[in-house]
């Protein structure tokens, strides 16, 4: 070995304990926990079962409150940060069973809010707010993901269990899941397909960052800080993982600002040019880009009539403010207006 590689091992080495100084019953309830916890039991499956029941009942009637008690009801996060530490350790056991009740929890979670879906989303336009926010992944969601991921595994290593809850809702593995269901019930596929790129997002960098703080706080066998490829393995595949994942959001993030970009420039243009017309506003407009053709269904309140021609010069209007082919629907609600002289 070089001179220089056994600086850096001594280097990592004196850094290390002073890092971990953990006794051995707390490495031994820590394993214990996260071997308890990776178990796919009867109760892991009822709590993941109803966890999905209460997320879809909080996504379909777009209950922030109800969504946050679903994240504290999964039993999701303590298998997913055994799988971090089954890598680390080398604990194959630990690692199979950890798998094996992750993807089962993750089948039920589809499947349950699946059938909700079926029943209560009939039409793919009653789609909420809450079901939207988790189709369009961004950046964001990533950094969240690899905190929480460290906070979940400091926690759980410090054996300090009674963070996890925190470190659950900060995460939310069971809400996107629960969209995936219910988006592929209703066959709003583009849905789930978003939020299962937020789902994967969340579940690689959790390993990830699990990982490196497991590593952090010496629960890697001693050879492991010999630089032992096996180890080392493990972590370049997960942040390989993530830097692929870190492209794509980057290009959804791009996307979700250009959407909120031409969003309001269209908001503006419109509120801007309708003023024209007299006594004539905006109640709301749907926009969809596709083929190069930018189409605008809007819907205005008029107190006269407000006809093709006008609509043409509207669209006129903010193609030139755009700088886009244009093709605008409006729907007139007529509006009266009155006072106590009338």
């Amino acid at each position: 070995m070089s001179r220089h590689a056994k600086v850096s091992d001594k280097g990592l080495n004196k850094f290390i304990p002073k890092f971990t100084d953990l006794d051995c019953d707390v490495r031994k309830n820590v394993m214990d926990y996260l071997e308890e916890g990776s178990k796919p039991s009867i109760d892991f499956y009822i709590l993941t079962a109803l966890s999905a029941i209460i997320a879809s009942l909080g996504l379909l009637t777009n209950n922030v409150a109800v969504i946050i008690g679903a994240m504290l009801v999964a039993p999701l996060m303590t298998p997913l940060l055994s799988i971090s530490m089954a890598a680390i350790t080398g604990n194959l056991k630990l690692l199979h069973r950890s798998l094996r009740g992750e993807f089962s929890g993750f089948i039920v979670a589809i499947v349950i809010s699946g059938i909700f879906g079926y029943f209560f989303l009939f039409d793919s336009s009653l789609v909420t707010f809450e079901i939207l926010t988790r189709t369009q992944p961004t950046l964001f969601e990533l950094f969240v993901a690899l905190a929480s991921g460290a906070a979940g595994a400091y926690a759980i290593g410090k054996n300090k269990n009674a963070s996890l809850p925190g470190v659950a809702i900060a995460v939310a593995i069971i809400p996107p899941l629960a969209v995936i269901g219910i988006s592929i019930a209703s066959k709003s596929f583009g849905n789930a397909f978003g939020a299962a790129i937020l789902f994967i997002t969340n579940v690689v960098a959790i390993n990830f960052a699990a990982s490196i703080v497991f590593f952090l706080l010496g629960y890697a066998p001693k050879w492991s800080m010999q630089v032992k490829k096996e180890t080392y393995k493990t972590l370049r595949t997960s942040a390989m993982l993530v830097l692929i994942l870190f492209v794509v959001l980057v290009y959804f993030t791009i996307g979700t600002v250009g959407d909120a970009l031409l969003r309001e420039k269209i908001n503006y243009g419109l509120t801007e040019h309708l003023t024209a017309y007299g006594d004539v506003s905006l109640d709301s407009f749907e926009f969809n880009e596709k083929e190069g053709i930018l189409t605008i269904n809007a819907q205005i309140f008029a107190t006269s009539d407000f006809d093709g021609q006008e609509v043409i010069e509207l669209r006129n209007s903010l193609q030139r403010d755009l700088g886009k082919r244009i093709e605008l629907k409006v729907n007139v609600i007529p509006w009266q207006v009155y006072s106590d002289e009338d």
